[in-house]
């Protein structure tokens, strides 16, 4: 499955939601991960604040 995360996030996907939607896991599963990839440095949290949809808490990766 983070294989599968980390080809989504390669191929432009970048919210939890679609994450989750294409690879077929539950979004708490694929935060899960997510924040496993943080941690190891492979994956990071960016947040726009110059954008409408960023300022309401809207988290890409």
């Amino acid at each position: 499955m983070v294989n599968n995360i980390i080809e989504q996030i390669a191929s432009g996907e970048n919210t939890i939601n679609t994450i989750s939607l294409k690879v077929g896991e539950k979004d708490t599963t694929v935060l899960y991960s997510l924040e496993k990839l943080m941690e190891i440095g492979l994956v990071e949290k960016r947040k726009c604040i110059t954008e409408e949809k960023n300022r309401k808490k809207h988290s890409t990766f």
